[in-house]
């Protein structure tokens, strides 16, 4: 898969993503989709989900993840090479829906960062690596102080 196409599917990842339209990019998904959270099991070991096709669209692309975000999200760049693209995007939303990792909804306005690692197979997205501020994110939360930098 070249480059360009790589990066054209993501473009339609996001547009999926801010407009809760599976549609798009549901010819694109792998049957199993290979989920690295971001996030470290009590063994330090990475927390890996497989995904069915239908259970990744639910969280990742319909939003009945983490957060139900009021604003779009904003894609700010792509870097491919061979049969992967990262992709950075800022998520700006409330934290009004589920438990991030075991704090109830605050209500609160957020805003972070986050790369997706993509791994395309046969033209299809098959595992993604999704590192994000999860410092940032307790912080705006008033979980954690990280001070004011002086």
């Amino acid at each position: 898969m070249n480059i360009e196409e790589m990066k054209r599917i993501m473009v339609l990842f996001f547009h999926a993503m801010n407009d809760k339209n599976s549609s798009l990019i549901e010819d694109y998904l792998a049957d199993t989709i290979k989920w690295h959270n971001g996030c470290y099991g009590e063994n330090g070991s990475d927390v890996i989900i497989n995904w069915q096709k239908q259970d990744f669209i639910n969280f990742a692309i319909l939003g009945n993840g983490y957060f139900d975000f009021e604003k779009k999200t904003t894609l700010n760049f792509h870097i491919a090479e061979g049969e992967k693209i990262f992709t950075h995007f800022t998520y700006e939303g409330i934290h009004n829906k589920g438990n991030i990792w075991s704090y109830p909804p605050t209500g609160k306005k957020i805003r972070f960062n986050a790369l997706y690692t993509t791994l395309f197979e046969n033209g299809l997205i098959t595992e993604i690596w999704v590192t994000f501020e999860g410092a940032a994110i307790l912080h705006q939360l008033g979980i954690v102080n990280l001070g004011n930098g002086g």
